[in-house]
């Protein structure tokens, strides 16, 4: 077995192993903006549950879609700016959301147990495992509402910053694309 590897669910009975490649998969992407495909496809082949394997590419792939959404949720619960966490406690919340928003099959208590054992695993942040659970239960108990929002910018919602700026300045130019030459 690799050193990446996930154990088998009798070994790791909460799927503990299968969130934390979940999480340094998005914290590379919003670290060091690196492409979840190509991360989930290198981390992947090391797990030999096919549940782990789905649970870890619905983690990474829904949390990108979602990010805009969920960063606005939990603006809304958290008393400090998100800008101003730590990348790893923001990835930790962000999954965490995700997993309470979307995944109806995990129950909510087991959702914050993990974000905060994962917390709790970063020596430097394990300070910040008591801030994770007071934003992740407060999210269960009172569901932040959505902004009014335009139906022609609906889309806006599922996607990324760094992809929004390359669209407005593509719009801005005046023609579709940009010319190639």
């Amino acid at each position: 077995m690799t050193p990446d590897a996930i154990p088998d669910r009798s070994r790791d009975p909460r799927g503990l192993a299968a969130r934390r490649i979940a999480f340094e998969i998005l914290l590379r992407v919003d670290r060091d903006r690196a492409f979840a495909d190509v991360l989930l496809g290198h981390r992947l082949r090391a797990i030999a549950n096919p549940a782990d394997r789905r649970l870890v590419t619905q983690l990474v792939l829904g949390t990108i879609a979602w990010q805009l959404r969920l960063d606005f949720e939990l603006a809304q619960h958290s008393a400090r700016p998100l800008p101003e966490l730590d990348p790893e406690v923001r990835t930790i919340l962000r999954m965490g959301l995700y997993q309470l928003r979307w995944l109806t099959r995990i129950p909510p208590h087991a959702v914050v147990d993990t974000a905060v054992q994962l917390t709790r695993a970063m020596p430097r942040q394990s300070p910040a495992a008591g801030f994770v659970n007071a934003v992740l239960r407060t999210a269960i108990r009172s569901p932040a509402g959505l902004p009014d929002r335009a139906p022609a910018r609906r889309d806006i919602w599922r996607s990324p910053a760094h992809i929004r700026s390359g669209w407005s300045s593509i719009s801005s130019s005046g023609s579709a694309w940009p010319r190639l030459k």
